[in-house]
């Protein structure tokens, strides 16, 4: 059975990696995205989304649909341990116009892979090795046998990426810090109103973020020697 052959392959379909694909589709370029999970990958919280993402995503064409789901934030509270107020933050003043909102991931990344075709995206595939081969052409090999040849290879696959270790890239560095997140529900909404409340603290800070009348982006950082 002859080989497939690929224009190119994006290793991975996080946000990264549908983010990519979709840029290449609407410059008419056809990709394929293997992800190694059955199905779309829409675990997770959220993420702050600011101005320079916007245009990104304004790009990419999807950025309108988001906008309509999640509130734009006027500024940011920055708050002692106690709650006593150190600065207040504007983020529209003058001249200055910062667009910041917390996306939850399932809608970012759903944004990004419903406009692709179907036949783009390979699900239930992980690639476990990567070879050059003589002509110019990548060769990559999946679990269970599956071989494909591509012109372009794009690792999108995160810590741990079988890319980048085929580069010979650095391993990932621990950055000293430990963050947990997640996302409040209010079915009556939350007093929160549009603006972010970050409390900085020794060694440790935490944030809530409003998303949208219901729904709170929370996260607390501290420092710490290891992953726990």
């Amino acid at each position: 059975m002859e080989t497939p052959v690929h224009d190119v392959i994006i290793v991975g379909g996080g946000i990264a990696g549908f983010a990519t694909a979709l840029a290449l589709h609407r410059l008419g370029v056809k990709s394929t995205v293997i992800e190694e999970s059955e199905e779309c990958r829409v675990a997770g919280s959220a993420l702050s989304i600011w101005s320079n993402a916007w245009r990104a995503l304004e790009t990419l064409g999807v950025a309108d649909s988001l906008r309509n789901q999640f509130t734009k934030l006027s500024g940011m509270d920055l708050l002692r341990n106690d709650g006593s107020l150190i600065k207040s933050l504007n983020f529209s003043e003058g001249s200055r116009d910062i667009e910041l909102r917390e996306l939850e991931r399932k809608a970012l990344v759903e944004a990004l892979c419903n406009p692709l075709p179907d036949d783009q995206v390979v699900y239930g595939s992980r690639v476990v090795s990567v070879k050059q081969l003589e002509g110019g052409y990548t060769e990559v090999h999946c679990e269970g046998g599956q071989t494909m040849h591509t012109k372009v290879l794009i690792g999108c696959d995160g810590v741990g990426s079988v890319v980048a270790k085929w580069m010979n890239m650095k391993e990932p560095r621990y950055a000293g810090y430990v963050a947990t997140r997640g996302i409040a529900e209010y079915p009556d909404g939350h007093n929160l109103g549009d603006r972010a409340k970050q409390i900085l603290g020794s060694g440790v800070r935490a944030a809530f973020l409003p998303m949208n009348a219901n729904k709170v982006y929370w996260v607390v950082v501290f420092n710490s020697s290891g992953t726990v």
